[in-house]
Protein backbone atom coordinates (compact mmCIF):
# COMPACT_ATOMS: atom_id res chain seq x y z
CA UNK A 1 0.00 0.00 0.00
CA UNK A 2 0.87 3.48 -1.08
CA UNK A 3 1.36 5.77 2.06
CA UNK A 4 3.56 8.81 3.13
CA UNK A 5 4.79 7.71 5.89
CA UNK A 6 7.83 8.68 8.64
CA UNK A 7 9.37 5.73 10.67
CA UNK A 8 11.25 6.82 13.78
CA UNK A 9 13.18 3.57 15.21
CA UNK A 10 13.75 3.00 18.80
CA UNK A 11 17.45 3.49 18.83
CA UNK A 12 16.92 6.97 17.04
CA UNK A 13 14.63 7.88 19.93
CA UNK A 14 16.90 7.29 22.84
CA UNK A 15 19.79 8.67 20.60
CA UNK A 16 18.01 12.10 20.93
CA UNK A 17 16.55 11.73 24.26
CA UNK A 18 13.27 11.62 23.74
CA UNK A 19 10.70 11.96 26.34
CA UNK A 20 7.37 11.97 24.45
CA UNK A 21 5.99 12.34 20.60
CA UNK A 22 6.46 15.84 21.00
CA UNK A 23 10.22 15.41 20.08
CA UNK A 24 9.22 13.79 16.92
CA UNK A 25 7.56 16.97 15.04
CA UNK A 26 10.83 18.69 13.92
CA UNK A 27 11.53 15.42 11.62
CA UNK A 28 7.68 14.62 10.67
CA UNK A 29 7.11 17.42 8.17
CA UNK A 30 3.48 18.40 8.20
CA UNK A 31 3.01 17.17 11.89
CA UNK A 32 2.51 19.08 14.95
CA UNK A 33 2.12 17.70 18.39
CA UNK A 34 1.44 19.73 21.31
CA UNK A 35 0.23 19.76 24.93
CA UNK A 36 -2.96 21.12 25.33
CA UNK A 37 -2.48 24.00 28.29
CA UNK A 38 -1.65 22.46 31.66
CA UNK A 39 -2.21 19.23 30.83
CA UNK A 40 0.76 17.63 29.81
CA UNK A 41 -0.03 14.48 28.53
CA UNK A 42 -3.04 15.31 26.60
CA UNK A 43 -2.32 16.50 23.20
CA UNK A 44 -3.17 18.57 20.18
CA UNK A 45 -2.53 16.05 16.66
CA UNK A 46 -2.30 18.04 13.91
CA UNK A 47 -1.38 16.26 10.44
CA UNK A 48 -1.30 18.32 7.31
CA UNK A 49 -3.66 21.27 9.16
CA UNK A 50 -6.08 18.30 10.66
CA UNK A 51 -6.62 17.77 14.05
CA UNK A 52 -7.84 19.05 17.31
CA UNK A 53 -6.94 20.76 20.56
CA UNK A 54 -10.06 19.29 22.52
CA UNK A 55 -9.56 16.96 25.20
CA UNK A 56 -13.21 16.59 26.26
CA UNK A 57 -14.22 12.78 26.75
CA UNK A 58 -16.92 13.49 23.99
CA UNK A 59 -14.58 14.58 21.14
CA UNK A 60 -13.08 12.62 18.76
CA UNK A 61 -9.96 13.49 16.87
CA UNK A 62 -8.88 13.58 13.47
CA UNK A 63 -5.93 11.39 14.28
CA UNK A 64 -5.64 8.28 15.48
CA UNK A 65 -3.42 7.28 17.83
CA UNK A 66 -2.45 3.39 18.01
CA UNK A 67 0.06 1.57 20.60
CA UNK A 68 -0.07 -2.13 19.70
CA UNK A 69 -2.64 -2.45 17.48
CA UNK A 70 -5.12 -0.86 20.36
CA UNK A 71 -6.67 2.41 19.41
CA UNK A 72 -6.49 5.40 22.26
CA UNK A 73 -10.07 6.60 21.73
CA UNK A 74 -9.24 10.00 23.89
CA UNK A 75 -6.48 12.08 23.63
CA UNK A 76 -6.23 12.80 27.78
CA UNK A 77 -3.03 10.56 27.65
CA UNK A 78 -1.45 10.81 24.07
CA UNK A 79 1.14 12.18 25.03
CA UNK A 80 2.84 9.06 27.10
CA UNK A 81 6.24 8.24 28.19
CA UNK A 82 8.21 7.25 25.18
CA UNK A 83 9.80 4.26 26.94
CA UNK A 84 10.32 0.52 25.52
CA UNK A 85 9.34 1.82 21.65
CA UNK A 86 10.63 -0.81 19.04
CA UNK A 87 9.18 1.84 16.29
CA UNK A 88 6.93 5.32 15.52
CA UNK A 89 5.21 5.31 12.28
CA UNK A 90 3.22 8.62 11.47
CA UNK A 91 1.23 7.81 8.56
CA UNK A 92 -0.42 11.11 7.00
CA UNK A 93 -3.81 11.65 4.89
CA UNK A 94 -7.06 9.66 5.81
CA UNK A 95 -6.35 6.03 6.65
CA UNK A 96 -10.10 4.90 7.04
CA UNK A 97 -8.98 1.90 4.95
CA UNK A 98 -6.01 0.41 7.65
CA UNK A 99 -7.54 1.61 10.79
CA UNK A 100 -10.85 3.06 10.82
CA UNK A 101 -12.81 5.99 11.74
CA UNK A 102 -11.25 9.49 13.35
CA UNK A 103 -8.11 8.94 11.54
CA UNK A 104 -9.05 11.95 8.64
CA UNK A 105 -5.61 13.45 9.57
CA UNK A 106 -3.56 10.31 9.77
CA UNK A 107 -2.74 8.29 12.08
CA UNK A 108 0.40 7.53 14.99
CA UNK A 109 1.23 4.10 15.25
CA UNK A 110 3.31 3.39 18.53
CA UNK A 111 4.97 0.15 18.47
CA UNK A 112 6.38 -1.22 21.79
CA UNK A 113 9.11 -4.04 21.77
CA UNK A 114 8.16 -7.49 22.33
CA UNK A 115 9.44 -9.94 24.96
CA UNK A 116 12.58 -11.10 24.19
CA UNK A 117 12.71 -14.38 26.14
CA UNK A 118 15.85 -13.68 27.93
CA UNK A 119 16.73 -12.41 31.52
CA UNK A 120 17.56 -8.70 31.42
CA UNK A 121 16.69 -5.10 32.96
CA UNK A 122 17.27 -1.50 31.85
CA UNK A 123 16.47 1.25 34.57
CA UNK A 124 17.36 4.57 34.31
CA UNK A 125 16.66 7.49 37.01
CA UNK A 126 16.77 11.08 35.92
CA UNK A 127 16.74 13.92 38.79
CA UNK A 128 16.36 17.92 38.10
CA UNK A 129 15.26 21.03 39.28
CA UNK A 130 11.60 21.75 40.56
CA UNK A 131 11.04 18.22 42.22
CA UNK A 132 11.75 16.39 39.15
CA UNK A 133 11.89 12.89 39.62
CA UNK A 134 11.72 10.02 37.12
CA UNK A 135 12.19 6.30 37.26
CA UNK A 136 11.74 4.08 34.19
CA UNK A 137 12.07 0.15 34.23
CA UNK A 138 11.66 -2.54 31.56
CA UNK A 139 12.20 -6.51 33.01
CA UNK A 140 12.31 -9.39 30.84
CA UNK A 141 12.01 -12.59 31.88
CA UNK A 142 13.39 -16.13 31.02
CA UNK A 143 11.03 -17.70 28.60
CA UNK A 144 8.98 -20.48 30.09
CA UNK A 145 8.07 -22.54 26.95
CA UNK A 146 6.43 -20.74 24.76
CA UNK A 147 5.78 -18.01 26.47
CA UNK A 148 7.67 -14.99 26.87
CA UNK A 149 7.11 -12.17 29.96
CA UNK A 150 7.82 -8.80 30.10
CA UNK A 151 7.17 -5.72 32.82
CA UNK A 152 7.77 -2.29 31.67
CA UNK A 153 7.15 0.95 34.34
CA UNK A 154 7.25 4.80 34.00
CA UNK A 155 6.94 7.20 37.29
CA UNK A 156 7.63 10.84 36.37
CA UNK A 157 6.61 13.94 38.74
CA UNK A 158 7.31 17.65 39.61
CA UNK A 159 6.51 20.29 41.59
CA UNK A 160 6.12 22.71 38.15
CA UNK A 161 8.05 25.85 37.12
CA UNK A 162 5.63 28.63 36.69
CA UNK A 163 4.53 30.35 39.75
CA UNK A 164 0.99 31.01 40.44
CA UNK A 165 1.01 34.00 42.23
CA UNK A 166 -2.86 33.50 43.47
CA UNK A 167 -2.41 30.17 44.87
CA UNK A 168 1.47 30.23 45.97
CA UNK A 169 2.30 26.83 43.69
CA UNK A 170 3.33 25.95 40.94
CA UNK A 171 2.19 24.67 37.32
CA UNK A 172 1.97 22.86 35.42
CA UNK A 173 2.49 19.84 37.73
CA UNK A 174 3.25 16.40 36.99
CA UNK A 175 2.41 13.14 38.25
CA UNK A 176 2.29 10.41 35.96
CA UNK A 177 2.86 6.82 36.19
CA UNK A 178 2.50 3.66 33.68
CA UNK A 179 2.72 0.19 34.43
CA UNK A 180 2.34 -2.21 32.16
CA UNK A 181 2.83 -6.74 31.80
CA UNK A 182 3.06 -8.35 28.43
CA UNK A 183 3.10 -12.14 27.85
CA UNK A 184 3.97 -13.06 24.27
CA UNK A 185 2.86 -16.92 23.33
CA UNK A 186 4.57 -18.53 20.41
CA UNK A 187 3.70 -21.71 20.25
CA UNK A 188 5.13 -22.06 16.70
CA UNK A 189 7.10 -20.45 13.95
CA UNK A 190 3.38 -19.82 12.18
CA UNK A 191 1.37 -18.37 15.20
CA UNK A 192 1.87 -15.76 18.01
CA UNK A 193 -0.40 -14.31 20.43
CA UNK A 194 0.83 -11.10 22.57
CA UNK A 195 -1.36 -10.50 25.73
CA UNK A 196 -0.32 -6.62 27.26
CA UNK A 197 -1.99 -5.22 29.97
CA UNK A 198 -1.55 -1.66 30.80
CA UNK A 199 -2.03 1.02 33.53
CA UNK A 200 -1.54 4.92 33.04
CA UNK A 201 -2.63 7.52 35.73
CA UNK A 202 -2.03 10.94 35.32
CA UNK A 203 -3.46 13.22 37.93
Amino acid sequence: VSIPLTAVSGEQLERQFAQDLRDLTDQSPNVQFEPVGIFQNSASFSIRGQGTGDIESAADGKVGIYTDGVVAARVSTALSDMVDIQAVEILRGPQGTLFGKNTVGGVINVIRSRPTGEAGARLQLTVGEDGQNEQRAVINLPSSGNLKTKLFMTQMKDDGWLPNVTSGKKIPRKNYSNYGLAFLWEPSDKFNALLTIDQIMDN
